[in-house]
């Protein structure tokens, strides 16, 4: 049976609950989620956990659901071209990098339609673009 979003292409670059579990109910729905990982062990939470089982812990299988995945390493011109390709096929990018890190990457988002760059969704961030802390070291 096709979800609502049947035909809708995401890209996951999110990490740490709020992102993952996002684009989780955007796949639930119908929608081809890609989620982007780093090498050389991808997501953090695919971290063994207390009570991983066959090296996949339970959080990670749940947040993760019904999306497909890659590996790209964004810290080469290889990985960057790769990352550009793939988000110019998408209809939706989401990520919850630190300000201007997607444009280092070379990504260009737009936030209303119209455009051919993707729709991007920027999730939850400890220290927001506009906040006074934004520049500082993460925790």
């Amino acid at each position: 049976m096709a979800g609502s979003l049947d035909g809708i292409r995401v890209i996951d670059m999110t990490t740490i609950y709020s992102g993952p579990i996002a684009a989780a109910i955007l796949a639930d729905q119908g929608a081809d989620v890609v989620k982007v990982e780093a090498p050389p062990a991808g997501d953090a939470m695919r971290a063994p956990f207390r009570h991983a089982r066959n090296g996949l812990n339970g959080s990670f299988a749940q947040m993760n659901r019904n999306k497909r995945s890659i590996v790209i390493d964004l810290a080469t011109e290889p990985g960057k071209d790769a990352l550009r390709r793939l988000v110019a096929g998408a209809d939706v990018l989401m990520e919850n990098f630190r300000p201007g890190v997607m444009e280092r990457l070379g990504v260009r988002l737009r936030s209303a339609q119209g455009h051919q760059s993707p729709l991007g969704v920027r999730l939850h961030q400890r220290r927001g673009a506009q906040r006074p802390l934004r520049r500082t070291a993460r925790l």
